[in-house]
């Protein structure tokens, strides 16, 4: 029996995963468009836009992850849900400059295929914030 539910549990996680994928692809699109639509239709400043298209693509995921992911039912303090999920992306943006840095300017790997790498790395370290730290199930008594 337990073997079916090691089984079972790696279902579950590897589903919750790719949920969290699509997600983080759906979240990510709405960035770069919010982004691309200000900057160049509207003439917003890059950094402005960048800011505006990050935190949009934010709260689409946290609201995306929340119900449909994670299947977040405890509405006992949403705020706080929120601001622990959008304190996660923010370490990530921080983990994003600090590697596109090191990438580019101590390896000397082309920007583009920094951004990609950056972005894996973030997408993990999303991921593992997201999950065992914001929508973290309560350990039952």
């Amino acid at each position: 029996m337990p073997l079916v539910v090691d089984f079972f549990n790696l279902l579950l996680l590897r589903r919750r995963f790719l949920k969290f994928f699509l997600v983080s692809v759906v979240a990510t699109s709405l960035n770069f468009t919010v982004f691309y639509t200000l900057h160049k239709l509207f003439f917003v400043d890059y950094r402005i836009a960048s800011g505006i298209g990050f935190f949009c693509g934010v709260v689409l995921g946290y609201f995306l992850n929340s119900r449909w992911t994670f299947k977040n039912n405890d509405e006992a303090n949403p705020k706080k849900k929120f601001l622990k999920y959008y304190c996660v992306y923010l370490f990530s943006l921080g983990v994003n400059v600090l590697f596109m840095d090191i990438l580019v300017e101590y390896l000397g790997i082309y920007p583009s295929l920094s951004n990609i790498i950056t972005i894996g790395i973030t997408f993990i370290t999303n991921y593992v914030g997201t999950r065992f730290w914001v929508f973290k199930k309560p350990v039952a008594n």
